[in-house]
């Protein structure tokens, strides 16, 4: 081959083109200047190579160059190092082999050199990210899998290994879904073909696998695509991650969930038995008591039936109590949030216990910084809040000590200041206070109480979107503060109509039928009944004698207990409202079970009205009082 057809093929390609024999290298193609540098002639002597490369890979080329020469070797040969012309280092791979030749004397050898350099750069580039890449993967405790268009698997981190018990490098090649279970395989193959088609950006599956020992685990999978430099997706990423444990915490959860619920409502059916089998004695006690409050008696009996009465009540109260923080523990309290004026409470509050402060030797006094401050509020939850409060700073205050109740604005919120001189609480012991039964030493002061009214006190504050602070020092008393939203100034009432009304009216008469199987509940109404001497007293036993009654009978109003031996009275009120001739007639319904449920199921099928156990006197006569008389004036127009 000529030198100009040499020279004219490797002008323009990549590769320098030497030519060497014994006498040194007799040829270099002229794009040496280009591709490395140098000029041809630079590139035919000797010491220019001696200059740029290092020493031992000088004397590994010229070793190699020999050995072909003198035909101890065969080519090719392929030799790569690092040399410097001056400009900047190279790494040039160079290719040996024996010119071809019609005999078997090799008289040259040729050497092709190719600049690498760039290509060796980003060859480790890509060697790095590998290593950075494994050792993230290798790091991370969930399983990395990269899965391609034919759903094999191409890329698997070692965390598959612990994971499935099944080595890595085995599931190189598999397809992707072999040990998931058959029911889930599709929701996976799914998810992986549509991020490989461009139909979604991600997906998330999760799929039982089986474990190399044969039993099942949950994987829960989150795959996006990994994508081409043109954009196109070009395999699927995703990322197991071992949810079995949180599963089975989770269904543990939700066990120990059912559980506290079955729990929650036992506690709750039996208190709302309890209230109804302790109510029903109490009506008794109180119903009685409270007639014989209305006799002649001498002061030593009035003094015992006031006792009774006052004992009576307080059992109610501890009651109700209870109930209550059960009804907030479930959620099922209802409140009627309204605009509560505080002068209206507060002076109700002080009232009411003025004669326990007069008892304990204690001044209790009250103070309304504006001429009223007006909350958002249910007044019958407040009111409770406020005799609790202050009922407590009377307690475990000292004699001659004082309490103080006090209410301003700040900004967008009532407070309210119950501060007293008593003997004061701890810090360490203040979280105490509301903590139900916890009496935090009320024995050693001989205090009445089952320690269930400030944990009550605060829910129903809290209940209210209200908070309750607590600011106490041992020896000097105590302060505690609710805050509670304002609301917009109550306006004025019209007169309202003083409670003897009714003076002068004429007196009620008409029939009250009673539909009740309990003697000692007909004889604590029918007693109560009777102060109004124009009044007749039916009683039925069950519902079906009641309902044969209000047929037979011309009744004005029916007093019904919810427990009947036959059917129940809301089966009796249904029927009642169903029969034309009866569906007018007010009817309230009697039961010890003052649960807010069944107000609302008694008000959901239409009764006039709830009468609660322990009958309230004045309460009870007011409704008879109402009722008969608003219907003798309907016969009298």
């Amino acid at each position: 081959m000529s030198r100009h057809l040499l020279d004219a093929i490797t002008c323009s390609g990549p590769v320098v083109v030497l030519r060497l024999d014994n006498t040194g290298i007799t040829y270099a193609s002229p794009n040496a200047a280009t591709l490395l540098g140098i000029s041809p002639e630079q590139a035919r002597r000797p010491e220019t190579w001696l200059a740029a490369a290092p020493a031992d890979l000088f004397e590994t080329l010229r070793t190699a160059v020999r050995g072909l020469l003198a035909g101890e070797t065969t080519g090719p040969i392929e030799l790569e190092g690092e040399v410097n012309f001056g400009v900047r280092p190279r790494v040039l791979q160079i290719v040996l082999n024996p010119e071809p030749t019609a005999g078997r004397r090799i008289r040259a050898v040729f050497a092709f050199l190719q600049d690498v350099t760039e290509r060796r750069a980003a060859e480790r580039t890509v060697a790095d990210r590998e290593r950075q890449l494994r050792a993230i993967t290798s790091a991370s405790p969930d399983v990395i899998a990269v899965v391609g268009p034919d759903l094999r698997v191409r890329f698997v981190s070692d965390a598959s290994t612990g994971l499935t018990g099944i080595r890595a490098s085995d599931r190189i090649g598999a397809r992707i879904g072999e040990t998931v279970h058959p029911d889930d395989r599709p929701a996976l193959l799914d998810g992986i073909r549509a991020v490989l088609t461009g139909a979604a950006e991600d997906f998330v599956v999760r799929v039982r696998t089986r474990h190399a020992s044969g039993r099942y685990i949950v994987l829960e999978g989150h795959g996006r695509p990994a994508l081409g430099p043109d954009g196109a997706p070009t395999a699927a990423v995703i990322v197991f991650r071992d949810i079995s444990e949180r599963l089975a915490l989770e269904a543990e959860l939700v066990r120990a969930k059912e559980a506290a619920d079955a729990a929650s409502a036992a506690k709750s059916d039996f208190l709302s038995r309890m209230s109804h089998e302790l109510r029903t004695p109490l009506n008794v006690i109180l119903g009685f008591s409270q007639l014989l409050q209305m006799e002649r008696l001498t002061d030593e009996q009035q003094e015992w039936v006031n006792q009774i009465f006052k004992a009576g009540r307080h059992l109610l109260d501890l009651i109700n109590e209870v109930l209550d923080i059960t009804r907030i523990e479930s959620g099922r309290l209802a409140l009627s949030l309204e605009a509560v004026s505080l002068r209206d409470v507060i002076g109700e509050t002080m009232v009411a216990l003025a004669p326990l402060a007069a008892e304990r030797e204690v001044t209790a006094d009250w103070v309304i910084e504006d001429d009223d401050v007006t909350v958002r509020a249910d007044r019958q939850r407040l009111r409770q809040v406020m005799l609790n409060l202050v009922v407590n700073a009377i307690k475990y205050n000292r004699r001659g000590g004082t309490v103080l109740v006090s209410a301003r604005r700040c900004a967008d919120r009532a407070l309210i200041r119950v501060a007293d001189t008593g003997i004061g609480i701890a810090p360490e012991h203040i979280e105490r206070l509301f903590v139900p039964f916890d009496r935090l030493g009320a024995d050693a002061i001989d205090a009445e109480g089952t320690g269930v009214g400030l944990p009550l006190t605060l829910r129903l504050v809290q209940v209210m979107d209200g908070e309750l602070t607590v600011d106490s020092t041992p020896g000097d008393g105590s302060v505690f503060t609710v805050a509670l939203p304002l609301a917009a100034p109550m306006p004025l009432d019209p007169e309202s109509p003083a409670e003897s009304a009714h003076d002068g009216a004429p007196a009620a008469t008409g029939t009250v039928l009673y539909i009740d199987d309990n003697d000692h509940d007909d004889g604590v109404l029918r007693h109560i009944v009777a102060l109004r001497p124009g009044i007749r007293w039916l009683r039925a036993e069950c519902g079906s004698k009641g309902m044969e009654l209000l047929r037979r009978e011309s009744v004005d109003l029916v007093f019904l207990d919810v427990h009947l031996p036959d059917m129940s009275g809301f089966d009796v009120l249904r029927e009642v409202r169903s029969d034309p001739l009866t569906a007018a007639l007010p009817v309230y319904m009697v039961s010890a079970d003052a649960t807010s449920g069944q107000a609302q199921r008694m008000s959901s099928l239409d009764a006039t009205g709830f009468v609660p156990k322990p009958v309230d006197v004045p309460r009870l006569l007011g409704i008879v009082d109402s009722v008969l008389r608003a219907k003798s004036g309907g016969r009298d127009g």
